[in-house]
């Protein structure tokens, strides 16, 4: 501050002084908060000539003489009939005049009021508590004027053609800048309203003080508000602690717009509120019935409360009213139970819990409509629903849920948020036993956009009974699953309401895709409905489970079902749904448990369902359990048409015929990934770290592979990089081993790999070995240091019988590739006469398209059908034939 305080402030400092040890005053909760704060815009009236002007000894970090409020007011304890203006923007109760002011830094608050320890700096009240100094255009002034009659009088102080001081670099913001301060006689409401700011030419960041404070800064004892420096004052935020990191950032072009009026309500001296009802917004009747409902009751005023009546009131489908007495500490909050009520009729309830009158009685009562129903179990209510986290892995979000009499969960309801990313997202619904285990799913269903905003229904394949008095959890799947550091679309395709907190007992949970004990949520309510029916004459059997797979066999384990004579076990590829291709049955399975489940493929996934045969028919089914079948010791060599997409191992694992190779021995290496950018399939990924400092050198090899001497063979693969900006390297090798030194033959080599989507090599790998034998393909990443991630996918090799000649390929060029719906296909530059037989293979071997091609013009191949992918192009002519690889893009 440039200023000392005048003598007149160091007496009324002293005298200050004097008052407090006289009193003893201690630290004092302040009867504000932030639960009382709101921000509106009104109109900034000048007081003009009305009431009396404010002498100061100047108009830089001076203090007023007591000045008149003109009725008696509350606040902090203490009863103020008058108040010390400093013309730094805040006042103090009382007759008394604050300490010094000593502002270090325009942008700090250090030395502020807000944040001063000094016994004098008490009972402030800051609009806008800054180095403020007279405006270079008009002279300063400060008035009060108290208007109104008894008991609804207004007292307000103004300050008018004040400017925040400029110092060193932090020019003046606002020149010149008005606003005032109001107390509220019969309400105890303080306001701040402000006027006009005029926004200065340069920019410059300061702090102010805005805010309440009490007996010091302690929480309890202050009420400020913060915002940065480009947020509307409009949208400034309250606190009950003092500013820590935070503070009433300003800076021009950003002014209130005048008649902002930020607003502070007393607290009530006996309050209390019901906070939140915990009961089912869905219920079923004799299915969940008696129902208990619980509530929160707090006391949010100043003085403890005793002898408090709260009432349920049910009424509509069922009437029915519970009255409980409680008692409350001041700021406790207790957990009131009501007696149970059966509702017998379907229909609409509307339920309401109220507390008796108190000072304040617009918080008494909370309400909420129920639904009775006949088969519907949900918590979730006619609220709207809240935004709330998306996520970017697989998991379960389930509700937890326990019936009064056995039923069985026939679908599961979910509220579907509007979020654009759920659209397309494929989930499923699922059952849980009170243990965790997976006992119930439906099909999986893709989200639609008629679906957002709406209720969406998914039918279990089977119905699971559900026991009467034991817990049991039902949910949605959302099977995405990716690392979140190669980037995904995170979504959530459950429905999230208010309930805060949550209720005591944990009823929403998060769970791992294939089960598991689930792990509580408390961020709010999950709109999970149960759909209920009556328990099936032919029940699903229970607690399937696969153990000591191997190469070719797994052991069934599961729980028969009474009346059940036999039982169907199908299995099929991961991924599978029961029905479906590729599926294989196994009728009338005897009841008896455990089952060998032979025959199955080695290094594969599958999925294993399960139903009941009775006399009256069958169950749907349960499942599935996936299981993974060892690799086949020592392990064969591939032989034919070679594919490996990296599909039939989960993420983290590696096919029976790739093995790695970490030669520069960092952290990191090759590892199967699930990628985004493969439809959310497997590929194989490498990662040039950032905190080793090393370049890549890591391997992995495709072997053995049993290769006809003197044939050529094709390969074709797909790669990407994660980033356009960070290029990555890779190298393709065929050699008699899986070391890099056997690694002898060069296929392909490329260091400026940038394309973020996948893409096929531009040229045609042919290779030829010299020998019949056994071989190896070796993928070497060779990225430099300080890269991102290389992904490599779809691999194919296949031998090509007939004498592929390479001048027939080096001529032949495709165009546009990618392309959408016509191909170009220009052999000019070959010696190739006559028609040429052409076809198109697709990533599988199948042939999805055959023609004729001239050599001497470009010929037009229609390709308009052909769903998006990656497809090879054969040409033959003679005893040649020319490949290449193209795109389809959609």
């Amino acid at each position: 501050m440039a200023y000392p305080y005048i003598l007149q402030g160091c007496r009324q400092l002293l005298a200050a002084g004097l008052v407090m040890l006289s009193t003893g005053v201690g630290a004092q909760t302040l009867n504000y908060s932030a639960r009382g704060f709101s921000a509106s815009t009104g109109t900034y009236t000048d007081l003009g000539s009305t009431g009396v002007a404010i002498a100061t000894a100047n108009t830089d970090d001076a203090n007023s003489a007591p000045q008149e409020i003109g009725f008696t007011f509350r606040y902090n304890g203490q009863e103020f009939t008058q108040f010390v203006l400093n013309t730094n923007g805040f006042v103090r109760l009382g007759t008394s005049a604050p300490a010094a002011m000593v502002a270090e830094a325009p942008a700090s608050l250090a030395g502020s009021p807000a944040l001063s320890t000094n016994a004098a700096d008490v009972n402030l009240l800051m609009p806008f508590a800054h180095d403020l100094v007279a405006s270079t255009a008009q002279p300063a002034e400060y008035r009060v004027a108290t208007t109104g009659t008894a008991p609804n009088r207004v007292c307000t102080i103004q300050w008018k053609n004040v400017a925040d001081k400029a110092a060193g670099t932090a020019v003046t913001q606002f020149d010149p800048l008005n606003f005032q301060l109001q107390l509220h006689e019969q309400s105890g409401i303080i306001a701040f309203v402000y006027g006009s700011f005029t926004a200065t030419a340069a920019p410059a960041l300061k702090a102010a003080g805005v805010g309440l404070k009490g007996s010091g800064t302690e929480p309890g004892q202050l009420t400020v508000l913060t915002k940065t420096p480009s947020n509307a004052w409009s949208v400034a935020k309250a606190q009950d602690k003092a500013y820590s990191g935070t503070s009433f950032f300003v800076r021009r072009p950003t002014v209130p717009a005048s008649g902002l009026t930020y607003q502070f309500a007393p607290i009530p001296e006996r309050d209390a509120t019901v906070s939140t009802m915990y009961t089912l917004g869905q219920l079923p009747i004799g299915s969940a019935t008696p129902h208990v409902l619980t509530a929160k009751v707090a006391n949010v005023g100043l003085n403890s409360l005793t002898g408090v009546q709260v009432t349920l009131q049910v009424s509509g489908a069922t009437e029915f009213t519970s009255t409980k007495t409680i008692d409350l500490a001041a700021q406790d909050t207790v957990l009131v139970t009501f007696d149970a009520y059966t509702p017998t009729v379907a229909g609409t309830n509307q339920v309401q819990v109220r507390v008796a009158d108190d000072d304040n009685n617009a918080n008494n009562a909370l309400g909420l409509t129920q639904q009775v129903t006949t088969n519907l179990l949900g918590y979730a209510d006619d609220a709207p629903l809240i935004s709330g986290p998306t996520f970017a892995d697989e998991r379960l979000l389930l509700a937890r849920y326990r019936l009064t009499r056995a039923q069985a969960v026939q679908a599961v309801n979910v509220l579907v948020p509007t979020t654009a990313t759920n659209e397309g997202q494929t989930v499923y619904a699922v059952v849980l036993d009170a243990g965790g285990a997976l006992v119930g799913r439906s099909l999986n269903y893709v989200v639609r956009p008629v679906d957002l905003g709406r209720e969406l229904s998914l039918t279990l394949l089977s119905p699971i009974k559900a026991e009467a008095e034991v817990d049991f959890y039902v949910g949605l799947a959302q099977t995405l699953r990716t690392n979140t550091q190669v980037g995904t679309t995170a979504y959530n395709v459950v429905g999230l309401q208010a309930e805060k907190p949550v209720r005591p007992d944990s009823a929403y949970f998060m769970a791992p895709l294939e089960g598991g004990m689930p792990h509580s949520y408390r961020g709010g309510r999950f709109a999970i409905t149960a759909q209920l029916t009556d328990v099936p004459a032919c029940l699903a059997p229970g607690q399937l489970t696969a153990t000591n797979t191997t190469a070719t066999s797994t052991t069934l384990t599961f729980k028969p079902v009474e009346g059940a004579s036999s039982y169907v076990i199908e299995y099929g590829p991961y991924g599978f749904l029961p029905g479906s291709a590729g599926a294989t049955a196994i009728q009338n399975v005897p009841g008896g448990s455990p089952y060998q489940l032979t025959g199955l493929s080695s290094g594969q996934r599958y999925d294993v369902y399960l139903r009941s045969t009775c006399a009256s028919g069958s169950s749907g089914y349960v499942g599935p359990v996936t299981i993974q079948t060892a690799c086949a010791t020592p392990t064969p060599a591939l032989a034919g048409r070679i594919r490996l997409d990296f599909d039939n191992v989960k993420a983290g694992d590696l096919p029976c015929n790739v093995t790695v190779l970490n030669s520069n021995d960092d952290p990191q290496t090759w590892q199967t990934v699930v990628d985004y950018k493969a439809d959310f399939s497997n590929a194989i990924r490498l990662f040039a770290d950032y905190d080793t400092g090393k370049a890549a050198d890591d391997w992995f090899f495709v072997g053995p592979i049993q290769a006809d001497g003197g044939l050529d063979h094709n390969l074709t693969f797909r790669y990407r990089a994660e980033s356009e900006a960070l290029a990555e390297g890779l190298e393709v090798t065929v050699g008699a081993a899986a070391t890099p030194e056997a690694q002898t033959t060069l296929l392909w080599k490329k260091t400026d790999i940038t394309n973020t989507d996948y893409a096929n090599p531009d040229e045609t790998l042919l290779w030829k070995p010299a020998t019949t034998g056994e071989y190896y393909l070796g993928f070497h990443g060779i990225s430099e240091k300080e890269r991102s991630y290389l992904f490599v996918d779809d691999i194919r090799l296949e031998s090509i019988v007939t004498s592929v000649q390479k001048s027939l390929s080096s001529h032949l060029h495709l165009y546009p590739n990618p392309v959408a719906n016509q191909l170009w296909l220009d052999l000019r530059g070959t010696n190739a006469r006559g028609p040429l037989q052409v076809e198109i293979l697709n990533m599988l071997g199948k042939r999805v398209y055959a023609g004729q091609a001239e050599a001497t013009s470009p010929t037009a191949l229609d390709v308009s059908r052909l769903a998006a992918g990656h497809y090879v192009l054969r040409v033959q002519a003679g005893n040649q034939v020319g490949v290449r690889p193209f795109q389809v893009q959609r």
